[in-house]
């Protein structure tokens, strides 16, 4: 449980820094639409967590920020969702942390200290 807890809170800072650092245009004068892509199984934990944060959102900002969730692998698989990213095609994603390898700056570092995925780098 405590994992989950953890790999929540880090996505909630994900998801922070990238609607800070992110050229998001003025949320009070036009309604914000993303899209949220995500590869996790049906069931899986982060999978339910990922409908539940987009259901809170919605809630909490009185449908100002309209969040569009394509779960389980429905827009991109896991091969295809960072570079999906990358090209601005998706806004928001969420991949397991063996689907990522060193693909990002974060996980290159992490992977200095040993963290593995199953992508060679």
């Amino acid at each position: 449980m405590k994992k989950i807890g953890i790999h929540f809170i880090a996505f909630l800072i994900t998801l922070s820094s990238v609607m800070f650092f992110a050229d998001v245009p003025d949320v009070k004068a036009e309604k914000l639409k993303l899209t949220f892509a995500t590869t996790l199984p049906p069931k899986s934990n982060l999978e339910i967590q990922s409908a539940e944060l987009v259901k809170r959102i919605n809630e909490q900002t009185n449908g100002r920020i309209a969040i569009t969730h394509y779960g389980q692998s429905t827009l991109y698989h896991s091969k295809e969702l960072i570079p999906a990213l990358a090209k601005n095609q998706v806004n928001l994603g969420v991949l397991h942390v063996a689907m990522v390898g060193r693909r990002s700056p974060t996980l290159e570092f992490l992977g200095s200290f040993g963290a593995q995925g199953c992508w060679e780098s």
